[in-house]
């Protein structure tokens, strides 16, 4: 939470009444500093804590369960970005060499082709990026949350029969006060989400 929501919420606290004397108009400042004061500790407390967590969607078993056999797959990955993001290009490049440290090893997977499916492809995957990068929340007094965002969903089809294997949502916030989340450290939340929704575990350390 910044200064400016910090201040809305202190305006949003009791005041203290006016006061027809020195003393007790001293009496009512101090009341009404100290009211401020614990808006803004409740509400640097709720910036520290209040992650948001992580939100699943539409989920089934993880896609590899039960020694499925996706063959020979392909995967294509989309953007839906907000109209102000800031360098589309490079967080996709981070996007897509996260998804082929993730992917390229799974056991239901016969080959992998990154990009449109082709005459033999058996397999689509098709995931769609909303979010991926770092995000900063700065408080008062000087504390700052950094944490990686990734919001993406994933659609797996059967070409063979058109049926829908899998589809799954997830908007993930990873990291904490005081914490370092650099743009780098996203591939690393975007790869564990990737192998929860295809194996139901983790990969292996996240980037740094």
């Amino acid at each position: 939470m910044g200064l400016l929501s910090a201040k809305r919420e202190a305006r949003s606290c009791p005041r203290g009444t006016s006061a027809t004397s020195p003393d007790d108009k001293a009496h009512g400042m101090g009341g009404l500093r100290r009211a401020v004061l614990a808006c803004l500790l409740a509400s640097l407390a709720s910036a520290c804590t209040g992650m948001a967590p992580s939100t699943p969607v539409t989920r089934s078993a993880p896609i590899c369960a039960g020694g499925t056999d996706l063959g020979r797959t392909s995967v294509l990955l989309r953007t839906a970005w907000r109209a102000d993001q800031k360098d589309p290009e490079g967080r996709r490049a981070l996007a897509m060499q996260a998804m082929a440290r993730a992917m390229t090893s799974l056991p239901c997977i016969r080959s992998l082709t990154l990009g449109a499916p082709s005459g033999a492809t058996e397999t689509q995957v098709e995931i769609t990026l909303r979010e991926f990068g770092p995000e900063l929340i700065l408080s008062v007094p000087v504390i700052w949350t950094s944490r990686s965002h990734v919001d993406a969903s994933i659609r797996v089809t059967d070409l063979r029969s058109g049926r829908v294997l899998f589809a799954a949502s997830e908007d993930r916030r990873e990291g904490g006060a005081f914490a370092i989340r650099p743009l780098g450290a996203v591939g690393g939340t975007f790869e564990a989400m990737l192998a929860e929704w295809f194996i139901g575990g983790h990969p292996g350390q996240p980037d740094p």
